[in-house]
This record gives structure tokens, sequence and C-alpha cells, in this order.
């Protein structure tokens, strides 16, 4: 429904000082509704004056990227928040219906956003009507069920293409929350690749190398298997299509050991932001990731699987509590070198925990090669392929 603005006396009275506890439900009831329509037309005036900051580029600055980035700086908005204003900002000056009800505090900016979807000026009439007499959530369903519409109705009745997006952020417990879209082939690319990692996930030493089956496909009758797996199981295992797994119900795993594929097979430089995993750790220093969560004992113990480690020398920063000054970086420490890993592949073949067996990088198995490495170990006779119990789960 849409909220009605107070005018005159009504509007005055909304900044007396009054003590809400004091005032009784159907004065506290209208102020509600008073306040709700100011902030929504103040909102009205801020997009435009933000429409005409746009228009004139008169943001542009010494280090300022976009007007977004401005508005971000000097206004104290999120960089998602002030995209998707600036794009209300655009999107209001070709629609002067909806500009006026926002203005007047009978649209919200909940009801504008959703407009601007969808909104055009000759159907921009009509749709104010029908938000004017519903609620914003029933608002973004017509205008969901609209773009459905309008993209099925272009392109002489074929379907747009959809843009693959994806998106990430850090929770306050630590763990990271990533969701994606994905346009239909590209959808294809992942779950491929999902149930490829899976298979070499979980694969052990006596799986082939490539559970390949042309000729029998995943959901072949129950004889056709019975047959091919008695006759072809034990000479050529290969033609096992029991191999090949299905799309797992958790996607996370899979999806970790396809990020460790592509991490170690894909050289970077020295200097890669974003693009390699820094962990701080150290006496006074609870470990944790570069500008992000903290790290438990046995996370720690995991990423420092195949990492390097460099010490680094700092001093605390008087009257900053929690600054410490960087005073100087040591030599890396030696890690074991890719003909060691692979001597120790050839003698042992497999994770040597018991009832283990898993051969790939799943098992995160150099962690003791590792640790026995950096304490002077260099023999492969002095290590074992073996993983912690907390790796092994996953």
């Amino acid at each position: 429904m849409s909220v009605t603005a107070l005018r005159g006396e009504g509007v005055s009275s909304l900044f007396d000082g009054a003590d809400p506890a004091s005032l009784s439900d159907e004065v506290l009831e209208g102020r509600v509704l008073g306040y709700a329509a100011q902030i929504t037309a103040m909102t009205a005036e801020f997009l435009g004056h933000v429409a005409e900051l746009d228009q004139r580029d008169s943001w542009r600055g010494p280090g300022i990227h976009s007007l977004g980035h401005w508005l971000s700086w000097r206004a104290g908005l999120s960089q998602r928040t002030a995209q998707e204003q600036i794009h209300v900002a655009r999107a209001l000056r070709e629609l002067p219906a909806v500009r006026q009800m926002f203005g007047e505090g009978r649209l919200t900016y909940s009801k504008v956003r959703a407009l601007t979807r969808v909104a055009t000026p000759l159907r921009e009439k009509e749709l104010v009507n029908v938000a004017l007499s519903c609620t914003a959530s029933q608002l973004e369903r017509v205008v969901r069920a609209m773009r459905q519409i309008d993209s099925s109705a272009g392109g002489d009745g074929e379907q747009q293409p959809v843009e693959s997006r994806g998106s990430c952020r850090w929770n306050f417990d630590g763990t990271l929350s990533v969701s994606m879209r994905l346009a239909p082939l590209d959808g294809a690319r992942f779950l491929a690749g999902v149930v490829r990692a899976e298979y070499e996930r979980t694969r052990t030493v006596g799986d082939p190398d490539l559970p390949v089956s042309g000729s029998v496909p995943r959901n072949a009758s129950d004889d056709r298997l019975e047959t091919v797996g008695a006759a072809d199981s034990e000479l050529n295992p290969a033609n096992r299509p029991d191999l090949w797994r299905n799309v797992p119900s958790n996607l996370a795993p899979a999806v970790v050991a396809m990020a460790d594929a592509v991490h170690e097979g894909i050289g970077m430089p020295e200097l890669a932001p974003g693009a390699e995993i820094l962990v701080h750790a150290g006496e006074g220093v609870k470990p944790h990731l570069d500008d992000g969560p903290a790290l438990a004992e046995g996370e720690l113990a995991e990423a420092a699987c195949g990492a390097s480690v460099r010490e680094a020398l700092s001093k605390k920063v008087s009257g900053r509590p929690g600054k410490r000054a960087l005073l100087g970086l040591g030599r890396k420490q030696r890690t074991p070198s890719k003909a060691m890993i692979r001597a120790l592949f050839l003698r042992d073949r497999c994770c040597q925990t018991p009832g283990c067996g898993r051969t790939a990088f799943a098992c995160a198995s150099r962690r003791v090669l590792v640790q026995r490495w950096r304490d002077r170990a260099r023999q492969p006779d002095s290590v074992v392929r073996d993983v912690s119990p907390g790796v092994a789960q996953r």
C-alpha cells in the first residue's frame, strides 16, 4: 500500500521532540507513517541530486574511479548500495510519474526500485496505479513476472541469453558463502567439473585414472551392467561405468578440490593479491587469513601443507592497539620439491592411513611430509604419506 505524506502542521508536529512513550497509539502510528513518508521524500530528493551529479560528472577527481566509488567514500554507502541507487536515479529521469509519487512520499524506495526494472514511458502510469494498490513484495512478484514475459517475447520468441553471475561474502562466523547463477552451458561445464573432481577426490589406489565407458551409459539396465562388470571389470577397469559418481549432494568438497587443482596447476607471479592464500601467524598473533577470519589449529595445519613460510619482524605501534609495524622479512623456508613428492608417491602409491587408500589431492597427504621436511628430515625413507583426521573427512 502507499504511504500518505503529511503536510502543514502534520509535518511540523513530527519534529517537536516528544517522547514516543508519552504518545497515544493513534498518534504513535501516525508518526511512524509520517516519518516513513518523510524518509521516502528525502530519498527522492537525494536520488534527484545524485542523478544531476552523475550528469555533470562533477564527482571526478584524483583516485576516484566512478560515481559509486565517490558515494562510497564521501557518503558512507557500500559499493553495492551506491550502484543500486545510481541505477534507480538514472532510470527516474525518464519516469516523471514515478518520480512525482516518489517525491511526495507515496511510493517507497523499495517500490520505486522494482518499477525502474520494467517501467517505460508508455506503461509508467499503469504500473504506478498497480504500485499504489499493492505491497512491495507483491509488486516484486509482478515485476518478476513481467521481466520473464519480456524476456520470452524478445528475439522472435527466443529466450535472451543469460549472463552467468556469482558472488561471495565472508560471514560473521568466519565461513564463506558463495552464490552463483549460471547460464545453461556454463552450468553443464560446472557440473561436469564437479563430477570429475569428486571422482578424483574419492579415487582409491584400485581405481583407474579415467573411468570412461562410452558404450555403456550411467542409467543402463542392471543386466547390462552385470554383464559388463563380470566380463571386463578385472581385465579393463576403465570399462566400469559405475566408477563415474553422480553429482554429489554436497558440492563443497568437490568444488574445493577443483580450486586446489587450479591453485596447484596454474603458476602465479610472486605477488598476486587475491590469487594466493596468505595466512598470518606467529607469536602474539592469532592465526588468520589476510584481511579475513581467524583460523582454528587444524585449519592452520592444513594451510601449512605445501606452503612456503617467511619470518617477519614487527613491533607494536604505540597508541594504536592491534597495529604492528613491519620491520623486515626473512628468507622463505624450503618446502619439498615435486621430485620428492613424486618419489614418495612411487613408493607408497596412496595414503597410508588405514582404510583410506586415496591417491589424489583430497587427502592433503603432504602435511606430515612438509612438517618433517622442515624438521630437516629430507630423505624419502624418513617421511610417510599421511593425512590428519580432519582433512580425511573432507
